[in-house]
């Protein structure tokens, strides 16, 4: 809940759900939103360490072929894996407190969004426990990523998740009021 946490930003695409130039500057506001959230809900005691190449990986299938199932270790797993595997060679995932993962707005990925929290895959650096990442739920929406990553950045911390009901709280509803 204070010092500094060290956090990647993993772009991926598909061929059949291309990313865009404009895709991946507009992040950096995501970024930025993500940032003075904490600075002003901690008083100043909790910072990020970022990591962003701000390009686009391509995953090895089109998005159909993972059938993803959300909060199915079998279908999570594998896919979070090949995104760390994919970034492992550009990005540092010493100390990694959470990943999360910019799709494209095209994506069609047949869940909310991918991730986990508190589960493992490997990077040459050593393990990551946490990665999430918006899909076409968000996007469809129109809902901001940054309010999101807050959300899912909250459950490893061990914040009460989806309660109590209130539009107030970031941890019940990201889109809601707390923002």
């Amino acid at each position: 809940s204070t010092g500094v946490s060290n956090i990647q930003l993993i772009a991926v695409d598909f061929s059949d759900a291309v990313g865009t130039a404009e895709e991946l500057t507009a992040a950096d506001a995501q970024i930025t939103e993500f940032n003075k959230w904490f600075d002003f809900t901690s008083n100043g005691t909790k910072s990020f360490n970022w990591q962003y190449p701000k390009r686009w990986l391509r995953m090895s299938r089109p998005t159909p072929s993972y059938g993803l199932v959300k909060g199915d270790r079998a279908t999570v797993i594998p896919m979070g894996q090949e995104i760390i595997s994919l970034a492992d060679p550009i990005v540092d995932f010493t100390g990694s407190d959470f990943v999360f993962v910019l799709f494209p707005k095209n994506i069609q990925l047949g869940s909310p969004d991918l991730g986990f929290a508190n589960w493992e895959v490997n990077s040459a650096e050593g393990t990551v426990r946490n990665l999430f990442g918006g899909a076409e739920y968000f996007y469809s929406n129109n809902y901001e990523l940054w309010s999101f990553w807050i959300h899912e950045w909250g459950h490893p911390m061990g914040l009460a998740g989806h309660s109590p009901r209130s539009n107030l709280s970031i941890m019940d509803n990201q889109n809601g009021s707390s923002v």
